[in-house]
Order: C-alpha cells, then sequence, then structure tokens
C-alpha cells in the first residue's frame, strides 16, 4: 500500500477520484481535516485530527469483486477491529457503525464507471476514535472510542490494523461473498427492528428480517416480503435516534 496524508483538503475521497488514473492500486489517503466530507445521502461528514479519516483507491482485479458488497466488506472490517474495544458494536446496514445506537463510524464508497466498465472503487470511511466533543449538528447522534471507553487510543496503529482486515477481506470476497454477508447479519443493528421504508411511494412498516446473498435487506411487512437495494429508502428509531 502506497500511503499519503494531508493535513488538510476537501475530500479523501474526492481527491483519490481526481487523481485515480496516475495513483497506484490500493493507495491509501488519510487527513486530519477535509472541508467537505461527505456521509450518506450528501451528508456532511465531520471528522478532525482526533478520527481517522480515509479513502482507499482499488483499480486491479475488478472484475473478479461484487463491488455492490463493498460497502458491507468494509462494514465488516470495521467492526472486526472497533469491536476489540467495543463488544457491543453493531453494524447498520448498510455502512454504519453503531454504539448503544450512537454513530461511531461511516463508509462511503463510490465507483468511478465509463462506458459500463468499473474503471476504479474508493472505499472512503471515517472513525470517531478520540473525540471529545461533536459539532451541534451531530451531538445527539454521534460518538467516539473514547467516549465510550474513556481510554485515548493510537489512531496509527487502529488504521494499520483496519487496513489489513481490508485487505484479508478483500481477497475472501473473491472466493466467498457469503462470509462477508454472514458477518454482517450476525452483528447487524436492524434485524429484528421495525423499520419504515417507501416503495413506489408508499410508505410501509415492518420488521427487518436478514440481508440476502446480494447484501440487500429483507423487509417482512405481514405475509410480504420486501427487498431494500438502497439505504436511502429507509428509515428507522434505535434507541430513540432517528438513523
Amino acid at each position: 500500500m502506497k500511503r499519503l496524508h494531508f493535513k488538510h483538503i476537501d475530500s479523501t475521497n474526492a481527491y483519490l477520484t481526481k487523481h485515480y488514473q496516475e495513483l497506484e492500486h490500493m493507495t491509501v489517503m488519510t487527513t486530519d481535516h477535509q472541508s467537505h466530507g461527505v456521509g450518506r445521502i450528501s451528508s456532511v461528514w465531520y471528522g478532525d485530527e482526533k478520527s481517522i479519516l480515509c479513502s482507499i483507491l482499488l483499480k486491479d482485479d475488478l472484475s473478479g469483486i461484487d463491488i455492490t458488497l463493498l460497502p458491507l466488506l468494509a462494514a465488516k472490517s470495521l467492526h472486526v477491529v472497533l469491536a476489540k474495544y467495543l463488544p457491543d458494536l453493531k453494524i447498520k446496514w448498510p455502512n454504519d457503525l453503531l454504539i448503544h445506537g450512537l454513530k461511531i463510524s461511516g463508509i462511503l464508497v463510490k465507483s468511478i464507471i465509463k462506458s459500463n466498465q468499473v474503471l476504479a472503487v474508493i472505499i472512503g470511511f471515517g472513525m470517531n476514535i478520540n473525540q471529545d466533543t461533536f459539532d451541534d449538528a451531530i451531538k445527539g447522534i454521534a460518538t467516539s472510542l473514547y467516549l465510550e471507553t474513556h481510554h485515548i487510543y493510537d489512531k496509527e496503529n487502529i488504521l494499520n490494523e483496519v487496513l489489513h482486515q481490508i485487505e484479508h477481506d478483500l481477497v475472501s470476497i473473491t472466493t466467498d461473498k457469503q462470509i462477508i454477508i454472514d458477518y454482517c447479519n450476525q452483528y447487524s443493528a436492524l434485524v429484528g427492528q421495525e423499520v419504515n421504508f417507501q416503495d413506489n411511494h408508499q410508505t410501509y412498516h415492518g420488521i427487518a428480517q436478514h440481508m440476502n446473498q446480494d447484501g440487500h435487506l429483507v423487509i417482512k411487512v405481514d405475509d410480504q416480503s420486501f427487498v431494500l437495494h438502497s439505504s436511502d429508502m429507509i428509515k428507522v428509531r434505535l434507541n430513540h435516534h432517528d438513523l
């Protein structure tokens, strides 16, 4: 892996998107501050020098990877590492990690596609490590490793563990992607939860069942099952927090 680090940047994902052609496969980009960090549905991702802000560029052998599962792969990799410190950590389909209903990590995967060919994929993630306060916009829904355990952590050690785990999981997804699905189901924050979602402009209320073999969320409404392909369709309340 080639490592790049900037003290300040607009977005690690944006930088890799702009420069993917000249950068090596598995280039890792980190920063202390990003002015335009993006989360799911174009929301802002807040982070600073006390957090981990990272993106990874994938370019080689993408044909052997089901790229739709990469958010879940990243969620598994991050969970494996953070669960060493937070045994109750959960995965919220498809791209967040929660502890007691509070967000401690988020994932954003972007594909660069031209003429129906995937040229590169960027796995971006933020991890709240040593923060003791948060921006007012997320104060009620976010937490950090420090706030949960009252210990200060070496960010570099945690990042190296995560990068090693992602490398391992990228190999395993090419041989048996069910390993990723099974892990995420085992530690799911949604399975068994009541959720509201929209389908064809109609709102439904149901119970989350599991992630299927394609990484999609199965919801049961009475005697009918719905398969959700995007988290944009769903809203769930965990511990009185809308997520």
